[in-house]
């Protein structure tokens, strides 16, 4: 009787993982398309990401001439 307890768990244990490969298999396309969907949201946010970059980088770039040219204004007028 025990032998038979145990393939009688044995077939419920490969009815389960068959049930769950089965289940993996239909929550693929669905976990692929969360994946996809996260991806593009994260391009997304790169593109944002250096967008603002590129704005800080320019507006940095802006001042540091700015800065300069107020020096040199006041070094002139200084010596002058």
């Amino acid at each position: 009787m025990i032998g038979r307890s145990e393939s009688m768990v044995r077939e419920l244990q490969i009815g389960q993982d068959r049930a769950g490969q089965d289940r993996v298999s239909q929550d693929m396309p669905e976990l692929l398309a969360r994946i996809e969907s996260a991806l593009q949201r994260a391009e997304v946010a790169a593109e944002r990401l250096r967008q603002r970059h590129r704005g800080l980088r320019s507006a940095t770039r802006d001042t540091l001439t700015h800065l300069d040219r107020l020096i040199d204004s006041e070094r002139t007028r200084s010596h002058g």
